[in-house]
């Protein structure tokens, strides 16, 4: 199964502007947005390492199932990366022009792997939102991009699981 958490630790890794590594790290994998915007002390504990920016990925299992019959559902995922940058030598509109460049150099690199099949699903890039996030600690601003993904699913019932 497709994790979206490693995927964009992979691109963290793979794009220069974040390069991400064990020793400057500038990937995390967050399990609750709330936390980021507003119990961010832990978060803010392991960004001091990074370099430029920090890219930090939401994708838990949520989502919907949509399709018009049984052989045609979908299970949509959705989450959220969000992509933030240390504010040094740059102004706060400075550091949102350089977040989004970033971002969507992570969406071209979402539609490159996908012509490419190098991911086995399909992203939604046609319904991306993009959110400023301000600042989230002295110095720290960025953006949120809310994603989705969809893979084929199948909600047969089984009567061997029911007591009928």
């Amino acid at each position: 199964m497709f994790d979206p958490n490693e995927y964009f630790k992979k691109i963290a890794i793979e794009h220069k502007d974040i390069a991400h590594t064990e020793d400057a790290p500038a990937f995390f994998r967050e399990y609750s947005s709330i936390r980021i915007l507003f119990d961010n002390s832990d978060f803010l504990d392991k960004m001091r390492y990074a370099k430029r920016f920090v890219l930090v990925s939401q994708f838990n299992k949520d989502g919907s199932i949509t399709g018009k019959t049984a052989d045609n559902k979908f299970r949509v995922y959705t989450g959220s990366i969000f992509l933030i940058s240390r504010i040094i030598d740059k102004t706060i509109d400075k550091a949102f022009d350089d977040t989004n460049e970033v971002l969507e150099d992570i969406i071209s690199r979402i539609e490159f792997d996908m012509d490419n099949e190098n991911i086995p699903l399909t992203f939604r890039l046609n319904d991306i939102a993009i959110h400023n996030i301000g600042e989230i600690a002295d110095g720290y601003y960025g953006i949120m991009a809310l994603l989705s993904y969809f893979e084929p699913t199948c909600t047969e019932f089984n009567a061997a699981k029911w007591n009928l």
